[in-house]
């Protein structure tokens, strides 16, 4: 990308939605608008993005925002990855969410013991998209949920869905 954009960049730094524009996803603009919109309509409201890297880089966007705007919102957004984004030794996912001042919630999935290979799959870091999966689950069980109850719901639609035999 920045082959592409060249001396753009720098242009670039203080104008969140140009940078979602060159190099982002038509979802992260449509995020960064309900971020920016809670933020105008109550100074204090605090939202919990589920994902992961892709909603670092919206609390990114949030926060130039805020500083190009003058915007007064006393928060960030905290961010909800599953432990398999947030532990990945490979990622600086955690790095960066330390240098952004947003905090992290983490689901705490664990498919180890999951009965189905797919699932299993999770544990040795072949899979790592979760669709939301961590904001899911950190919802859940914020209502009183436990992650295991997730884990083993989960263990059942898999058989339900694919048919298959425990593996």
């Amino acid at each position: 990308t920045s082959v592409r954009l060249g001396g753009k960049m720098a242009a670039l730094a203080d104008d969140p939605l140009a940078i979602v524009r060159e190099m982002g996803d038509p979802m992260q603009a449509s995020v960064l608008g309900f971020l920016v919109g809670l933020a105008e309509r109550d100074k204090k409201i605090k939202a919990t993005l589920a994902g992961g890297t892709q909603m670092l880089a919206i609390a990114a966007l949030f926060k130039r925002h805020k500083k190009r705007n003058g915007c007064n919102a006393d928060t960030m957004p905290d961010i909800a990855p599953t432990r398999y984004v947030a532990e990945d030794a490979s990622s600086s996912f955690r790095s960066l969410a330390g240098k952004l001042g947003v905090a992290v919630s983490v689901a705490q999935l664990d498919f180890s013991k999951s009965p189905y290979k797919g699932l299993r799959d999770y544990e040795k870091g072949f899979v790592k998209e979760g669709a939301g999966a961590g904001g899911a689950v950190v919802y859940a069980e914020r209502l009183g949920v436990p992650a295991a109850r997730v884990v083993e719901r989960t263990n059942a639609l898999y058989r339900e869905f694919s048919g298959l035999a425990e593996q």
